[in-house]
């Protein structure tokens, strides 16, 4: 299994841009996620309220037993933010 270390501070401050934009319910559902990209030593996380886009790269140290391969995935950001919050 590969999993890439960041930051959970990084990740808190990326977390405080997003909540400025993210809504808790909303009639387009996707606007509540975030999209969450993993890639070689980089986490890359963005979102959207249609108006505004956030684009946020997070530096992060690789570790497993091979190349870590490319994974994009939509994730609900408040439960996302909840997990990383008490974690």
């Amino acid at each position: 299994m590969n999993t890439i270390n960041v930051s959970r501070q990084a990740l808190l401050e990326a977390c405080k841009l997003f909540r400025a934009i993210i809504p808790r319910k909303s009639v387009v559902p996707v606007l509540t996620a975030a999209i969450v990209e993993i890639g070689k030593g980089r986490l890359t996380l963005r979102a959207t309220d249609l108006e505004t886009h956030i684009v946020i790269n997070l530096a992060g140290e690789s570790a497993g037993d091979g190349g870590l391969q490319a994974l994009r995935s939509m994730i609900p950001f408040h439960s996302l933010h909840e997990a990383i919050r008490t974690t």
